[in-house]
């Protein structure tokens, strides 16, 4: 399993590295836009790749094992609820900038709700830092 993740993110980085060197190219010889969008387009092919990759061999991993399932389902639904209480207390009426920069209320919806993800997250990893301290100390 590990030399087939090891072929496959080879096989990517190469060819990553070529359209890279085509694009660098590009915007060398020609100092055109193209090389640029070019650019984005790899950079969007990367992280698709790379979800692609880390979700399949995630999932693979995952069902092969009985006892990863349901931890797997617990993180996931945990995941879910974080989702879904980022996205509740989301504001939904837009801001006087986003007015301004003509941001639709989905989007802007959806910003805050990364926004609050990312805020319940981190907070989440100071209480599991702290809750170790805690343990660590009561178990000496």
């Amino acid at each position: 399993m590990d030399t087939l993740i090891k072929k496959i993110t080879n096989i990517a980085l190469i060819a990553i590295g070529l359209l890279a060197a085509a694009s660098s190219i590009t915007y060398l010889l020609v100092k055109a836009n193209v090389a640029m969008n070019l650019s984005f387009y790899i950079l969007y092919a990367m992280l698709a790749a790379v979800i692609i990759v880390l979700l399949s061999f995630t999932i693979f991993r995952i069902f092969t094992d009985k006892a990863q399932i349901i931890k797997t389902a617990i993180l996931l639904v945990a995941f879910a609820a974080v989702i879904i209480i980022g996205y509740i207390i989301a504001p939904s009426e837009l801001s006087e900038i986003a007015t301004r920069l003509e941001v639709s209320t989905f989007v802007f919806k959806w910003v805050g709700t990364a926004i609050n993800v990312v805020y319940i997250i981190f907070l989440g990893v100071i209480a599991a830092f702290i809750g170790s301290l805690i343990y660590i100390k009561l178990k000496k």
